[in-house]
């Protein structure tokens, strides 16, 4: 009697277990609009818990048709038979895992893209950002010999705004350029300081590439900070999905 009833309760857990419980969070599941990946991930684990108890309850429901094959419905456990309702759990094994592992691809790529978006400029490249800023000093010290020996007829001292600019832009910190705003600034003082007729031509030229300098390294580090906006808002939105 014991036995008959321990039987028809595995039986019971089976049927709930392999079919019941996965269509309930399956019907749950699809009738959401939004869903969490914590959501998904105790899916993926609930499928698997399920697999394991319904391969549990088939090899105690095997054994006990190898021992007793003369009970009713048993002939459904035998080795051959058995082999076919083994398939409904790996099934659901098979897609509990494939559930984890999308949560977990998912999490590693927006982990990359975040870890690629904050360290794309300082750490991505760092030779190529090596020979850009040597190729940025060259040609400053280039505008330097031209506006040297170009004498007072022709001015080149506006050229240093293109490489000051470049700086600026695709530079995160603060740094270099301020080292490279402070060169270009020595370096055209050094050339009024030769070519000013006076005191107040030396200051006033002086002053004015200042100024015109401090105002391109506002405006170049401006687009430089709204060009990593535009990049990083749609990685944001494909996150947020």
């Amino acid at each position: 009697m014991r036995s008959g009833v321990l039987l028809e309760l595995e039986l019971v857990l089976l049927v709930v277990c392999s079919l019941v419980a996965p269509a309930g969070a399956y019907a749950f599941l699809y009738g959401r609009w939004s869903i969490s990946r914590r959501t998904v991930l105790g899916f993926a684990m609930l499928l698997m818990v399920l697999a394991g108890v319904d391969v549990a309850l088939l090899q105690s429901l095997t054994e006990k048709a190898r021992r007793t094959p003369d009970l009713p419905g048993m002939q459904l456990f035998t080795d051959q038979l058995a082999l076919v309702l083994y398939v409904l759990p790996a099934a659901l094994a098979g897609l509990g895992v494939n559930l984890l592992s999308h949560v977990l691809i998912s999490h590693l790529g927006q982990a990359e893209r975040r870890f690629d978006h904050q360290h794309s400029h300082a750490t991505s490249t760092p030779h190529l950002q090596h020979w850009q800023t040597g190729l940025v000093m060259l040609a400053i010290g280039a505008i330097f010999l031209l506006d040297l020996y170009s004498g007072n007829d022709i001015r080149l001292h506006a050229l240093y705004l293109f490489p000051l600019a470049w700086v600026a832009r695709h530079r995160q910190g603060w740094l270099l350029t301020t080292l490279t705003l402070l060169t270009v600034s020595a370096l055209q003082i050094v050339t009024f300081s030769l070519a000013a007729a006076g005191i107040a031509s030396f200051i006033t030229d002086a002053l004015v590439s200042l100024l015109a300098s401090c105002l391109v390294v506002v405006l170049a580090r401006q687009s430089g900070q709204r060009q990593q906006e535009r990049q990083f808002a749609p990685r944001q939105a494909r996150d947020i999905r």
